[in-house]
């Protein structure tokens, strides 16, 4: 029994509330049990279906998975912005960041502990 629905049967058990307020608030427990299973149940088939379907910006920069020299036509597709900063210090702005994030996480959730 989850922690949560034993709270009303020791209130119930200690005679703090009555038989059927105990009734009332275990249903509404339940209640609240199923509809969050029922929404976990949906958002892991939605992260299942997003895993399972091809990304179109992952299929697209594949082709650039081995990378042997830098040319101008990859720093136009790949880079948003390069500064440089006084002591010499490069800031590189990728375009796409967002989607690289997204990929390096699913791709992290995916492999074993």
């Amino acid at each position: 029994m989850p922690k949560s629905a034993a709270r009303p049967l020791s209130r119930l058990e200690a005679n703090l509330i009555t038989k059927e307020e105990y009734l009332m608030l275990k249903a509404n427990l339940s209640e609240k049990i199923t509809e969050l299973e029922e929404r976990i149940a949906t958002l892991e088939a939605s992260q299942n279906t997003a895993a399972a379907q091809p990304n179109e910006f992952a299929e697209h920069f594949r082709q650039y998975k081995n990378i042997d020299c830098l040319t101008r036509p990859l720093l136009v597709e790949l880079i948003d912005s390069i500064y440089v900063h006084e002591g010499n210090k490069i800031t590189i702005k990728v375009k796409f960041s967002d989607e690289l994030e997204k990929i390096l996480a699913l791709q992290n959730e995916k492999k074993p502990a």
